[in-house]
């Protein structure tokens, strides 16, 4: 059975922003897997599940890419390597690729960051979630200039050191959701261009002040980490947050006091354990649309936020359950 298609993997690309090329196929399903050979000079070949491999009958379906895209001119875009067994990432499987911008391998045995990223240096994006990754030690990816997404959630990460990210600078979205994290790391004050951080699901308990140095830090994903060390001034001077997740922050009694959160627009703060707010907040926060706050907060404290004399529209308070 033949069909032409567009590459199931470079879908994806448009979550990274790689949206200037797109490769069309066409390949021959057979039991064995699939055999790629394309106009534009594609090559390769890549797994299929049991049940289009064993009925020709049955419709064409997207199949994620196993592996390794060669192009005529050498230009590697994308590759996935995403829920196999791999317990190392070798230069020779990704020689050649000094073109590739986007690498995903969520769902391997990796334990630490494969060494044959030196030979990727134009990568922008890396997914090595749902692998067995402990640590991040000093350096521990190579130079990265270009690197600007990283997703590391769902692996074993406890302590990443302060030098962890020092080269890759770019970093604008991290992802360490649900790792083993105590504390936030003092290595994400080093990453001044950070949009995007979210640390959802660890055992957090101290976040310091250090976050200020973070001053495009947009959205910011703390939910169900106990938080009992949040320091007072922890979410201060930052100046284009806009969303602020807190919610399932168990040990959190009081809410910081958000100075200069100037476009801070929803705040979910549910299932805490929030006695009060900051008296200030509607006029840290005057473009505050949707506040999202648990039983324990009385509603008395709520009306002056509602109503925020700072903004010229009610803000939406909901009190969950």
């Amino acid at each position: 059975m033949k069909a032409s298609a567009l590459l199931a993997s470079t879908i994806g690309m448009q979550r990274y922003g790689l949206t200037d090329r797109r490769v069309y196929i066409t390949y021959t399903v057979t039991t064995a897997g699939a055999k790629i050979l394309g106009d534009d000079g594609v090559t390769g070949s890549f797994r299929t599940g049991a049940a289009e491999a064993a009925t020709a009958a049955a419709p064409m379906r997207s199949v994620e890419y196993h592996g390794v895209a060669r192009c005529r001119y050498g230009v590697r875009v994308r590759r996935s390597v995403a829920d196999n067994e791999l317990e190392t990432l070798s230069e020779e499987e990704l020689n050649g690729a000094r073109g590739l911008r986007v690498l995903r391998a969520p769902g391997n045995r990796l334990r630490s960051l494969p060494a044959a990223l030196l030979g990727t240096p134009r990568l922008q994006a890396l997914d090595l979630g749902g692998n067995l990754l402990a640590a991040l030690p000093a350096a521990a990816l190579p130079p990265l200039a270009a690197l600007h997404t990283l997703v590391l959630r769902r692996n074993r990460i406890a302590y990443i050191d302060e030098r962890a990210f020092i080269n890759t600078p770019a970093l604008r979205v991290l992802r360490l959701e649900d790792n083993l994290l105590t504390e936030l790391p003092a290595a994400v004050y080093r990453l001044p261009l950070l949009e995007d951080l979210s640390v959802a699901r660890n055992r957090v308990e101290r976040v310091s002040a250090g976050l200020r140095e973070c001053a495009r830090l947009a959205r910011l994903d703390l939910r169900a980490n106990p938080l009992t060390a949040l320091a007072a001034r922890a979410l201060d001077h930052l100046p284009r947050l806009h969303t602020l997740e807190l919610s399932d922050a168990r040990g959190l009694r009081e809410l910081p006091a958000l100075a200069g959160a100037a476009r801070l627009r929803t705040l979910r703060a549910d299932r805490a354990r929030l006695a009060s707010l900051p008296r200030a907040l509607c006029r840290h926060a005057p473009q505050l649309r949707a506040l999202l706050v648990g039983r324990s907060v009385h509603c008395p404290l709520l009306l002056p936020i509602a109503h925020c004399p700072y903004t010229r529209r009610e803000v939406h308070v909901v009190q969950a359950k």
